[in-house]
């Protein structure tokens, strides 16, 4: 005789220990009780002989699927079965009653303990009699359920109620396996069972040996699931063969991945914008994990960059930093209501939010935009020739006083150099920063024609009433050299 053995639903949650590892525990049935035959405990003279057989609609569900439990009973005697009742259970946190319809009695179902009593009552000889449970799966792994004769009154052939034994015809099992989703670094256990004669694991079909790289046996037995495949056992109890009634199934779980750009914010608008803004290559890009630094990479020739491979669910959490490029500052973050084309980028930490992925997904908004400091300045100039042009006869005129202004407010002053030149260097760019410059005629002149001819670079800048230049915005890492002064 052959002696099915089923495996209970995975009943501990999965807890972190470091890293990417992850230990999740599957608990074989503490439901099979292996006493072996029982001796001399029959009473052979009955007429009432009850057979109890459980079988599954569909033991290889989907997620979410309603499967449909058959319990019969027969009575293969000569006499009537009086008050027979029969214990059902079902897999806590595995599955979940939706209906249940009884040819003869009652069905109730407690959802606290997924246990069920069918009150049959009587069972006339060769009258069989059927329950129908539908469930719904809800969760991965290897879910038992098991049912058995619980009570009747007098005694059966060849069976006790209520005893638990695997071994005798008032009691019968069904399971189903849903594959467990695995990811690098997941190991999964399962406890050896008690009560065999000898006792093999397998994978694939074989043995599993000391060179296996998906599973192994510990000290104690039990199986360590460490990558995907198909997982059973061969036993013997008192010389009968003995295997599983269904596999654990573990398949590779479909990975995520994020990414995306990293660029010149040359507006410093804190968009990315087409045909302005340019990509920076050869960033350093680290990818953190529950807030530990995991994986890195640099931006390619156009500024991309992409971590893949990566497990997703609610309990990783991905983060990405970014290392300031040499000159640059980051720009500002979130702008808009469109995470596609804004920059992700704290200023202060370098690094994004966090963000959790589904299977399969690919998040492509992690974005880095960065501005290069401005400056804006040139030249004070003799007018000699009064045509508000720098020629080649005009002379520089130092010490001249400089005052910039951001935003309608004075905010730094300078002089011009021997050469009649001054400088504002580390502005910020951008469009929301207009900058004015305003110069103090020295002593004995007075301000040339502003604006004459037609190159920038060369006329006089300066109100004739003001002694300011009109307004400036600068570009990343712009500088501007027309604000003159003659």
């Amino acid at each position: 005789m052959a002696y099915l053995l089923a495996f209970s639903a995975m009943s501990v949650p999965p807890q972190r220990t470091s890293g990417l590892r992850f230990y999740r525990q599957i608990m074989l049935a503490g439901l099979l009780s292996l006493t072996g035959l029982l001796t001399g405990a029959f009473a052979q003279s009955s007429q009432v002989n009850l057979s109890l057989t459980k079988s599954i609609s569909n033991a290889s569900p989907a997620l979410g699927e309603v499967v449909t439990y058959t319990v019969a009973v027969t009575n293969t005697g000569s006499a009537t079965a009086t008050s027979v009742v029969v214990s059902d259970s079902m897999a806590l946190g595995y599955s979940t009653m939706q209906s249940s319809t009884a040819s003869v009695g009652t069905y109730s179902a407690t959802a606290a303990t997924g246990l069920g009593t069918w009150t049959i009552g009587s069972i006339a000889p060769n009258q069989t009699v059927t329950l129908l449970v539908k469930a719904r799966v809800d969760a991965e792994g290897v879910a038992f359920n098991a049912a058995e004769v619980k009570s009747m009154d007098g005694t059966d052939a060849n069976s006790i109620p209520g005893n638990g034994d695997l071994l005798e015809d008032d009691y019968d099992n069904a399971c189903f396996s849903v594959p467990i989703t695995w990811y690098p670094g997941d190991e999964y256990t399962v406890d050896k069972p008690t009560g065999f004669t000898s006792f093999t694991w397998l994978a694939g079909g074989q043995p599993i040996s000391a060179s296996s790289t998906v599973a192994s046996v510990d000290a104690n037995g039990n199986l360590v699931i460490k990558g995907p495949g198909i997982f059973s056992f061969a036993a013997t109890r008192n010389a009968c063969p003995v295997s599983n009634c269904c596999n654990i199934i573990v398949q590779p779980g479909r990975t995520a991945g994020l990414g995306n750009y990293v660029f010149e914010d040359k507006n410093a608008n804190g968009l990315q914008d087409a045909g302005v803004d340019t990509p920076i290559q050869g960033v350093l890009v680290t990818l953190f994990q529950n807030g530990s630094a995991v994986a890195t990479t640099t931006t390619d020739a156009t500024g991309f960059y992409s971590f893949t491979g990566l497990t997703p669910g609610s309990s990783n959490s991905y983060a990405v930093g970014f290392a300031t490029p040499t000159g640059f500052t980051t720009t500002s973050p979130l702008v808009g209501s469109n995470g596609a084309i804004d920059s992700d980028v704290n200023p202060v930490t370098g690094k994004t939010a966090s963000v959790t992925l589904a299977p399969g997904e690919f998040n492509p908004d992690l974005d880095a935009g960065y501005i290069k400091p401005a400056s804006i300045g040139d030249y004070v100039f003799n007018d000699k020739n009064k045509d508000g042009v720098q020629n080649a006869g005009d002379t520089p005129i130092p010490g001249v006083l400089v005052t910039l202004y951001l935003n309608g407010s004075a905010v730094a002053t300078t002089t011009t150099n021997g050469s009649g030149l001054y400088s504002f260097t580390g502005l910020t760019p951008g469009v929301s920063n207009s900058y004015v410059v305003g110069f103090t005629p020295p002593a004995n002149f007075s301000t040339t024609t502003p604006l004459s001819g037609t190159d920038k670079a060369l006329d006089s800048d300066a109100d004739l009433l003001t002694g300011r230049s009109g307004s400036v915005t600068l570009t990343s890492g712009e500088n501007n050299t027309t604000v003159d002064a003659g």
